[in-house]
């Protein structure tokens, strides 16, 4: 599906190229997302301190103001917000270049590329813009083998034993604009900003002890709001005999407010690789990328993540070969635990006597996390778009992830 495709589509240099005019453009827009990623004023209580004080809805005031409890619920947090896949890779949907023989932009590939996360190692375009909404809907219930929100056994107030949960619901809707633009035939500039509406809420019970059962709870909606932006840099070094290669940089911007649960409130840095291939005339295309993310302010937060990428596209331009199957595979390793075990950890009653366990069923060493994504792919009209899927964690009993599958769209168009 790779190869020069002179005979297909074209579009003129005048309607996909003025790049004085698309340069006012790019500024102007990027102008208003300065504005709206300006951190508002917040009323109300916070997420992450109705998760701290939890206990103290059902009267467990001590709980609540234990440090190794409140630690265990800012990791919790930390974790699940980092676990979204709210930022799409910056790769459009097709890759063009500019023909000098009729001044026109033609396409470089049929093949619409992966969609969403793992990047593609070819450039969108000298002087084009690629602008993308993404929507995904996440719904965070799974901490390390448990709900969110459960205990790994009874735990230990005032000598009781008492049967604690504070059970949580945090679900995001989120909406990523994606603006890619080509700034030569072989370097793009990518900025994806996130967009969530969060539904909170904490049902908090607990039975045993000599006051019998308690129940309380707290629900509110956050948003919509900023999430962390993400901002990269993509330089090919490689177009050749139908393999392509790429690398860069990019930036986690701090923008998210981490009381909401939006944002981790680390900025993050590192370099990233992709590797493309894709085979005159077949139906597979295949897809690698991989990167480091340095924390810069706790290395030891640090992470990698990876991804591999196959896509199912009949070759051609016309019928069928519009419409892709996209299958990826991703996974993220952390250097280091979120936290130290005994900053997280408070007394638990089990049958051998009473132990210090992580509170809220947190894990708090290093984790690694691998996830799949499934997706079609359908071109509507010259570069528009469409791709719809779904999102799921593989190894869900580790960290905090999505519960089951979680539905994911986007429309993309390159001008």
């Amino acid at each position: 599906m790779s190869g020069d495709t002179k005979g297909g589509e074209e579009m003129s240099r005048e309607g996909i190229s003025n790049r004085t005019g698309r340069g006012g453009g790019v500024a102007a827009v990027l102008a208003a997302v300065a504005m709206v990623a300006s951190p508002a004023a917040a009323g109300g209580p916070s997420v992450r301190h109705t998760l701290r004080t939890a206990p103290a809805l059902v009267g467990l005031r001590g709980l609540a103001q234990s440090e190794p409890y409140q630690n265990a619920a800012d990791a919790l947090l930390e974790r699940g917000v980092r676990q979204l896949p709210v930022h799409p890779a910056m790769g459009g949907a097709y890759t063009y270049r500019l023909d000098p023989e009729c001044g026109c932009y033609r396409r470089v590939t049929d093949d619409l590329g992966p969609w969403f996360v793992t990047e593609r190692a070819q450039t969108l375009g000298a002087g084009l813009l690629n602008v993308g909404l993404t929507l995904g809907g996440y719904d965070l219930t799974d901490v390390d083998g448990c709900h969110f929100g459960d205990e790994r056994a009874p735990i230990r107030v005032s000598a009781a034993a008492l049967d604690y949960r504070a059970g949580t619901e945090l679900r995001y809707q989120v909406a990523t604009l994606g603006l890619t633009y080509g700034v030569t035939d072989d370097l793009d500039v990518n900025l994806a900003l996130p967009l969530a509406l969060v539904d909170f809420g904490v049902n908090v019970s607990y039975s045993g002890g000599a006051s019998g059962p308690a129940f309380g709870s707290e629900h509110f909606h956050v948003g919509p709001n900023v999430m962390d932006m993400l901002v990269r840099l993509k330089y090919r070094f490689l177009d050749r005999d139908g393999w392509a290669g790429a690398g860069g940089l990019r930036a986690r911007l701090p923008t998210g407010d981490p009381t909401e649960g939006l944002g981790t409130g680390d900025g993050e840095l590192g370099p990233w690789l992709a590797l493309s291939m894709a085979l005159p005339d077949a139906w597979l295309d295949l897809h690698w990328d991989g990167g480091f993310d340095f924390d810069v302010t706790d290395v030891q937060r640090s992470s990698a993540h990876y991804s591999f990428a196959l896509d199912l596209q009949r070759p051609g331009t016309e019928g069928w070969s519009r419409v892709s199957l996209s299958g990826q595979l991703l996974g993220r390793s952390e250097i280091d635990g979120v936290r130290a075990r005994t900053s997280v950890s408070g007394p638990h009653v089990l049958p051998g006597g009473i132990v210090d366990l992580p509170y809220l069923c947190l894990d708090p060493e290093r984790q690694d996390y691998f996830d799949a994504v499934l997706g079609v792919r359908v071109r509507l009209l010259r570069s528009l778009v469409l791709s719809l899927g779904v999102f799921t964690p593989i190894n869900r009993d580790t960290g905090v992830r999505p519960g089951g599958w979680s539905p994911v769209g986007s429309i993309e168009a390159t001008f």
